[in-house]
């Protein structure tokens, strides 16, 4: 995918579906065959979809009605089990915070532009049994596991995940994770976060995903959006920024966008920045992000580290762990027992797989973005 193909072709479509100004490009029938494939790839295929239509631009669309019909179809299954969702815990009382994308939907045109995997919402991890037996009793959702901060649930379509903590296992940012609480308001429509609060949440998963599994281009529309569709303190953001080791990260991460959303020059970091982003998926190359991972941790201390997790993180998904330290084996070998289930297996193997076919070269450069974003 050429400068070009980004700079004058996909980006003018993501602004006029976005609401933003822009002049149509030329395209190629080969450009919309590259157009279809980053939008499924990326998971914006709404996004461009409704570009394309803004600018008239419908010749080679007809491609991408399916998947578009798709996206759609999974947006209203996954909105209508929202709802129930939160009328299950309504009626029973029980406070809940939408996040992610149940929240940034609202902000795009049309809410069935952003897709989504799954629901997430948070509760007081007190609330938790009983939030369980709400839902199972009132939907047909049913209880897996519990992870380090959500437990899993599901029906034949749609995954929960009802998190009761939005910590993410890094202590730089979980130190103003864990305060989430204090940040909601009550509206009319229900729990939210502060503006602030909410741009901070999407920050620290972004970097999460980035240092982790990889990161796409979706978060960072949603970044766009929440900034200017919202009003909300610039200091009071930086603030929690900056306590976080996150303000490179965001000003780095807004650096991206302007040259996205306003054609501005784009800087070194910004270059480096979207590079990363678009090589893979919705969820960026994780197989990179493993390899870094594992070159830091200098081989077998990867492998040590993915066998014996840390403690803090293993009472998140065993509580019982905190009054009984003794069992910390116990609860590291039932841990384990998880890779029975054949999908998780699968995806521990992949990504093993992935991180031997990684080349230094490719390691390097993502060690050199990390270094730059202040990661």
């Amino acid at each position: 995918m050429t400068q070009d193909f980004i700079s004058f072709k996909l980006m003018p479509i993501i602004r006029a579906a976005l609401g933003v100004a822009s002049v149509p490009p030329l395209l190629s029938e080969d450009d919309y065959d590259s157009l279809l494939r980053l939008g499924i790839r990326q998971s914006i295929l709404p996004i461009l979809w409704k570009g394309l239509k803004e600018l008239k631009l419908t010749d080679h669309l007809s491609n991408f009605e399916l998947p578009r019909l798709k996206d759609t179809r999974d947006y209203i299954i996954r909105n209508d089990a929202y709802n129930h969702i939160s009328s299950a815990l309504d009626n029973v009382g029980i406070s809940y915070v939408p996040l992610k994308g149940s929240v940034i939907k609202d902000l795009y045109p049309e809410p069935w532009m952003r897709t989504s995997c799954d629901i997430d919402i948070l509760i007081h991890e007190s609330d938790l049994p009983s939030a369980i037996s709400a839902i199972e009793n009132s939907t047909d959702f049913i209880a897996g596991n519990r992870g380090f901060h959500d437990v899993s649930m599901h029906n034949s379509i749609v995954h929960l995940e009802l998190h009761f903590s939005i910590k993410e296992g890094i202590d730089s940012i979980d130190q103003m994770l864990e305060k989430a609480w204090m940040y909601v308001r009550n509206t009319e429509s229900g729990n939210v976060f502060t503006p602030e609060f909410q741009i901070f949440h999407i920050l620290a998963h972004m970097s999460y995903h980035l240092k982790k599994t990889g990161l796409g281009m979706r978060p960072f529309l949603d970044l766009w959006l929440l900034k200017e569709r919202t009003v909300f303190s610039e200091n009071g953001l930086r603030d929690m920024c900056d306590k976080s080791g996150l303000l490179t990260f965001y000003e780095i991460s807004c650096e991206l966008l302007d040259s996205w959303m306003k054609a501005k020059e784009y800087t070194p970091e910004a270059k480096a920045l979207e590079q990363f982003c678009l090589m893979g998926g919705v969820y960026g190359n994780a197989e990179i992000a493993s390899a870094a991972a594992l070159r830091q941790s200098m081989g077998v201390k990867f492998y040590f580290n993915r066998l014996f997790i840390r403690k803090s993180l293993l009472e998140e998904i065993y509580p019982e762990l905190r009054n009984k330290p003794y069992l910390l084996f116990f609860f590291q070998i039932k841990r384990w027992l998880k890779l029975l289930d054949g999908e998780k297996r699968r995806k521990v193997i992949d990504e093993l797989k992935g991180v031997r076919t990684i080349d230094k070269e490719q390691i390097d450069s993502f060690d050199k973005l990390l270094l730059s974003l202040g990661l």
